[in-house]
C-alpha cells in the first residue's frame, strides 16, 4: 500500500511540475477554464477596482528572450498573423485598458456591490497550438446609490496560444468603442487618458441646447395635431425588453419588431422606445401599416416593419432605405435634422414639416450635460462612441439623478445593458442627444389612444392600468389577456369619459396583453390600441 501511495504521489507531483491537471480534462474545457478565469480576473479590476495581476496565464509569461525560431513564428488568430512579440503587446494593452476603466470609474465616484459574473460559452475553434472562443459575459450587480438591479452583456473574442502544452492567453477584444480608438494606437498611456479624464471632470461643461422650430401659425394654418411624448413610456418600455436576471441573454427583445441582432440592434431598440413614448399599437398589422406614431410623410420618414417580413430580405434595397431613419444612427440624425451629422435644418426638426419634433443636445469631450433638468434626459436617445466612431452606438437614458455622467443611466442593445451609468462605459466621448417634445401630424388626434405603460414588477402585484384620449368617448373598453393561461377578459367599461383605468392583480409571470377600445359616438367603430407589461 506505502508503494501505491507512493507512486500516486510521485505522478501528481509529476503533473504539477509539467502544469497538467490531475485528471485529463477536454481540451475545450481546459480553454474554458482559462478564459473564464482571466475575464474574472479582467473584469473585477475593472469594475471592483480589485490588484489582479493581468498578466498570468497569458502570453506575457512566455520569457522575452526566446529562440529565434519561436520569435520568427508567425501565428494565425482571429484577428489576423502575428507575432508572439506583438500577442505580448495585446496583453499589455489589456492591462492598460483595465487600469484605465478602473482609475476612471473611481474617479467619478462609482461604486457598486452584489456583483456577479456569469459566462456563456460558443464557437470554441482549435486549430492546433491556436484557438479562438466566443463568450458572453453578464455582469450583475447593484450601485450603492442604484434603485435596482443592473446587467451588462459584453461579447468576448478569446485568442490562445499553445505553448510547452499549456494554454496562454494571446488576446482579448470585445469590439467596443475603447478598442476601436486606442488599442492599435501604440502611444496608448492608461496614466495619460486618465489625466484628460481628469481635467474634463474639472473643465467648464461645453453643452449646447437646440429646440425644434415651432412655426404656430403654420401650424394653426394646416390644423395640425400634437401627440405629447411620455418619456415613462419610453422608459418602461427599454425595462421591459432588456434583461430580468442574467439567464435570459435577448429572450426580451420584442418577438413583433424586426430586429437587427446579427447587425447591430441599438438604434432599432431606440426607436422602439420612443415610439412607445408616442403610445405606438403593438400589432403586427399596425407596424406593417406603418401606423402613427411612425412617420411616413415627412422629408426623411422614420418607420420599420414587423416580424411578419421575417421571411423577405430587410436588407434588400427596398427595405433598408425604407428603415434607414429606424435602424441607423446617422440616419436618424438625419430625419430630425436633414443632416447626418444633426447640424441641419431641413427635418423633421423644421417648422414646415411633421413627424417627431425632438430637442437636440450636444455635449463636449467629458463634459457633463448642461442647458436642461435631469428630468427631461429620462427617455432621451443619445448617440455615443461606437466601433465606427463618433456618435456611431445609440443607447436609451432611462434614470438621471443630475447632469454628470456619474449620475445618468441608460439601457441599450447590441451591447445589451440595462441599468448602466453613462459614466461607466462613455467616460470622455462627446455626446449627441435627441429629447422628443411631441409628435406633429396633420389628422385629426381626438380619439387617439396614449396609455400609460408600466415598469417591470413582481408577479402577484396589483397594479392600476389607464389610458387616455383627447376627446370625450362614448364608450371605452379595457382588456388584458395572461401570458400562460391566455385568459382575456375585460376589465373595464366606461361611458362618456376621456380616461379609462382598472386596478388589476397580475398573478403569472410573464407579458400581459392590454388592448385599449374606445368610439367617439355610438355609430363608430371601435379605435384601438395594443401594449404589453411585464410581470416577473
Amino acid at each position: 500500500m506505502k508503494k501505491i501511495l507512493s507512486c500516486l504521489f510521485a505522478f501528481s507531483v509529476l503533473l504539477s511540475v509539467l502544469n497538467l491537471p490531475a485528471f485529463a480534462l477536454s481540451e475545450e474545457t481546459e480553454i474554458e477554464a482559462i478564459v473564464e478565469s482571466y475575464l474574472r480576473s479582467y473584469s473585477e479590476k475593472s469594475f471592483l477596482y480589485a490588484d489582479q495581476d493581468l498578466k498570468e496565464n497569458t502570453v506575457a509569461e512566455i520569457p522575452v528572450l526566446l529562440s529565434t525560431e519561436a520569435t520568427n513564428t508567425i501565428y494565425q488568430l482571429s484577428s489576423g498573423s502575428t507575432t508572439i512579440y506583438e500577442m505580448q503587446d495585446n496583453i499589455g494593452y489589456l492591462s492598460e485598458k483595465a487600469e484605465y476603466f478602473s482609475a476612471a470609474r473611481q474617479l467619478q465616484n462609482i461604486k457598486r456591490e452584489n456583483f456577479e459574473l456569469f459566462y456563456a460559452f460558443s464557437d470554441i475553434s482549435v486549430d492546433e497550438n491556436t484557438a479562438t472562443v466566443n463568450v458572453l459575459e453578464t455582469a450583475s450587480f447593484t450601485y450603492i446609490d442604484g434603485t435596482m438591479d443592473s446587467y451588462l452583456d459584453t461579447l468576448y473574442t478569446v485568442d490562445l496560444l499553445k505553448i510547452g502544452g499549456k494554454w496562454l492567453i494571446a488576446d482579448v477584444t470585445d469590439n467596443d468603442w475603447f478598442d476601436a480608438t486606442y488599442k492599435d494606437e501604440p502611444s496608448f498611456s492608461a496614466a495619460d487618458e486618465i489625466a484628460v479624464l481628469e481635467s474634463a471632470l474639472h473643465a467648464e461643461a461645453e453643452c449646447v441646447v437646440i429646440d425644434p422650430v415651432i412655426d404656430n401659425a403654420e401650424v394653426t394654418a394646416t390644423g395640425s395635431y400634437q401627440i405629447p411624448y411620455n418619456a415613462e413610456n419610453a422608459v418602461a418600455y427599454a425595462y421591459n425588453h432588456t434583461r430580468q436576471n442574467a439567464a435570459s441573454w435577448k429572450t426580451y427583445y420584442n418577438p413583433d419588431f424586426y430586429h437587427w441582432r446579427n447587425d447591430g440592434d441599438c438604434m432599432n431598440f431606440a426607436s422602439q422606445c420612443v415610439w412607445a413614448g408616442f403610445s405606438g399599437n403593438l400589432t403586427r398589422s399596425s407596424l406593417d401599416a406603418h401606423n402613427q406614431p411612425m412617420d411616413t410623410d415627412s422629408t426623411y420618414k422614420w418607420y420599420t416593419c414587423s416580424q411578419n417580413y421575417e421571411d423577405e430580405d430587410p436588407y434588400s434595397e427596398g427595405y433598408s432605405n425604407s428603415y434607414a431613419s429606424w435602424r441607423s444612427c446617422k440616419n436618424f440624425r438625419r430625419y430630425l435634422t436633414g443632416k447626418e451629422d444633426g447640424t441641419g435644418t431641413t427635418g423633421s426638426n423644421a417648422a414646415t414639416d411633421v413627424g417627431m419634433k425632438a430637442r437636440v443636445v450636444e455635449v463636449g469631450s467629458g463634459s457633463t450635460f448642461s442647458g436642461i433638468t435631469a428630468v427631461q434626459l429620462k427617455g432621451a436617445v443619445a448617440h455615443v462612441d461606437g466601433t465606427a466612431g463618433n456618435y456611431a452606438h445609440a443607447i436609451v437614458i432611462t434614470e438621471a439623478n443630475g447632469l454628470a455622467r456619474s449620475q445618468i443611466y441608460y439601457s441599450a442593445h447590441t451591447g445589451d445593458a440595462k441599468y448602466i451609468k453613462l459614466g461607466d462605459s462613455w467616460t470622455t466621448c462627446p455626446i449627441k442627444a435627441y429629447i422628443p417634445q411631441y409628435f406633429r401630424t396633420n389628422e385629426s388626434l381626438s380619439d387617439y389612444i396614449q396609455y400609460d405603460m408600466i415598469r417591470p414588477f413582481a408577479c402577484n402585484s396589483t397594479k392600476t392600468i389607464s389610458f387616455s384620449t383627447n376627446a370625450a368617448q362614448y364608450n371605452m373598453r379595457m382588456y388584458i389577456t395572461t401570458p400562460v393561461s391566455n385568459q382575456r377578459s375585460l376589465i373595464k367599461d366606461v361611458s362618456y369619459g376621456t380616461d379609462c383605468s382598472a386596478s388589476y392583480t397580475f398573478t403569472e409571470q410573464g407579458y400581459y396583453k392590454v388592448e385599449c377600445y374606445s368610439r367617439a359616438t355610438s355609430a363608430d367603430t371601435y379605435n384601438t390600441s395594443t401594449f404589453y407589461i411585464l410581470s416577473v
